[in-house]
């Protein structure tokens, strides 16, 4: 009963952290184009078709913090939580893997 429980509360914490990760990326995309069309062509070669690898490109230029070389504090507030976000985001993902093998082994 207890591991029920918690994996009901665990897939809710983690569905909805994973909502808020897809829609915070969104909206970052977004933002960026419009206020940096140019550095933003470079991270993200086109906002439309999305790939592995301009998710890889974003998420580098993201954990490596090269947006603190624009001189826009609030862009840099905002990429910093979006930069939050996505690591809580991976980390979740990533104990849900774990998660998900020990279910797989404990059964």
């Amino acid at each position: 009963m207890n591991l029920n429980l918690f994996t009901g509360v665990f897939l809710f914490v983690y569905l909805t952290t994973w909502i808020v990760g897809v829609v915070n990326g969104y909206v970052m995309r977004r933002y960026f184009v419009s206020r940096y069309p140019a550095t933003a062509k470079q991270v993200f070669p086109d906002l439309l078709k999305k790939s592995i690898s301009s998710d890889f490109n974003s998420f580098r230029y993201i954990l490596a913090r090269v947006y603190t070389g624009i001189e826009d504090p609030a862009f840099v507030k905002r990429m910093d939580f979006h930069r939050l976000i996505s690591l809580v985001t991976v980390g979740l993902i990533m104990l849900g893997i774990i998660f998900g093998v020990f279910l797989i082994l404990a059964k």
